[in-house]
């Protein structure tokens, strides 16, 4: 069994103070100068903008197989002053001045020079190594909650079997079922989504990728909210998509009986186009989750051998890659 917790923390660094220049004072400590800088520059991100925590964990057999936290937050360097330097033990110590900006950037410009000629060429590649970092740790935070696709996504609700007999005195078990989109999936992928996402360029211009959410909690009685996220790195909308075309949904029924399991599966009536969509996948850049649809329908399996020995039927929502 797999856990994905998320929780929004904005970390306050007992080391950091702002400046009147708009700049946050920070500590960063090393092995090297890079690593105490480094570090500085991640705790001076984590106080401007705060972070994402996601914390993931598997078990097998109730015991755990695998744990990882990730800290993700989304802004990026935008120009550093060392102040001082000092050595404790093995460790460099650094106290730097560091002005961040947020990830939400229109046109996707990072810097702007305030000469027609001279290059910072220092302070553009720190720019440029922080802003990649934010999206590598970006997209590992999404990979977490897509890893989860559609096993996790989904929950499918079986009714009682029945046995029925059809004009060519064919005998086959009929298991009726629901399937429904997981709402905690949907709150865990919207809160991904609002820290990743860097909103709209203009106020008539339409961002180049978007995922738009409408779903409610099966709890309420409202109709939903719609919400829709906005991303000029388009990279990031098309993982979303990739991850629902390459990992199609597909029902597993399980036939146990008492010489083993039997294995069977069958295609959703929304994958081959029968019933109402669980969501939309548009060109360029867009992809809409419809949350609070739902399918029913029925599963046969003929009988070709005797079912005397049969003591279990179960559903599940599997990838195509494991039928």
């Amino acid at each position: 069994m797999k856990a994905l917790i998320l929780l929004l923390v904005l970390l306050l660094a007992s080391c950091a103070s702002t400046t009147k220049t708009n700049s946050i004072r920070v500590t960063g400590q090393g092995s090297t100068y890079e690593q105490a800088k480094h570090s500085a520059f991640s705790t001076a991100v984590e106080y401007r903008v705060g972070s994402l925590i996601v914390s993931e964990r598997e078990s097998n057999l109730d015991k755990l197989t695998k744990e990882e936290i990730l800290v993700y937050s989304a802004g990026f360097v935008d120009d550093y002053k060392v102040i001082s330097q000092s050595v404790q033990g093995n460790q460099i110590i650094l106290t730097v001045d560091v002005s961040v900006s947020d990830h939400k950037i229109s046109q996707r410009i990072i810097s702007k020079s305030t000469s027609n000629k001279s290059f910072d060429g220092n302070r553009h590649q720190t720019q440029v190594d922080t802003y990649f970092k934010e999206r590598i740790n970006g997209d590992k935070v999404l990979g977490t909650v897509l890893n989860d696709y559609p096993k996790r996504a989904f929950n499918i609700i079986q009714q009682p079997h029945q046995l029925r007999i059809d004009h060519r005195r064919t005998v086959s078990i009929v298991v009726p079922y629901t399937i429904i989109w997981n709402y905690n999936y949907i709150v865990s992928l919207r809160s991904v989504l609002d820290t990743l996402e860097e909103g709209r360029i203009g106020i008539l211009i339409n961002s180049p990728g978007n995922v738009v959410i409408l779903a409610k909690d099966p709890k309420d009685y409202v109709l939903g909210k719609k919400t829709t996220h906005r991303f000029n790195d388009v990279s990031r909308v098309d993982k979303i998509a990739d991850a629902f075309i390459d990992n199609e949904v597909r029902i597993l029924m399980q036939i146990k009986h008492s010489n083993g399991t039997n294995l069977y599966c069958y295609t959703p009536k929304f994958i081959s186009g029968m019933s109402g969509s669980f969501y939309g996948i548009g060109d360029p850049g867009t992809v809409v989750i419809f949350g609070n649809q739902q399918e029913r329908g029925e599963l046969h399996l003929p009988v070709k051998h005797s079912i005397n020995d049969i003591f279990n039927i179960q559903l599940q929502i599997v990838s195509t890659k494991n039928c």
